[in-house]
């Protein structure tokens, strides 16, 4: 594999993830200022896309396929908890979410 097959190979992978989680923190914003007020975006677009990316490398080590709708449906769903975490962390009831309490 060349360096440069290799860089558009990674980036195959790295875009997906961004362009999920990126889109995924703005439209939150958007969608429900009020719930996010407390969280600026590129803080909740980073969770957002690590969290993207996180669920489509398990999807693609698990399924030992790259590109599998089942990887984006990880991405989409990933990416939606990481926001959720975030506006339940943001309301003053405090719930208790086992799967986001690496964000207190």
């Amino acid at each position: 594999m060349t360096p440069l097959l290799g860089f558009w190979h990674l980036m195959s992978f790295a875009i997906p993830a961004l362009a999920v989680g990126g889109l995924t923190a703005l439209i939150a914003k958007r969608i429900r200022p009020r719930e996010f007020r407390a969280t600026t975006a590129p803080r909740l677009g980073a969770a957002s896309c690590a969290a993207s990316a996180l669920g489509y490398l398990c999807s693609v080590v698990l399924l030992r396929h790259d590109g599998m709708m089942t990887a984006y449906a990880a991405m989409l769903v990933c990416s939606a908890v990481s926001v959720a975490c975030f506006a339940r962390r943001a309301t003053p009831v405090q719930v208790a979410i086992p799967a986001c309490q690496f964000l207190s």
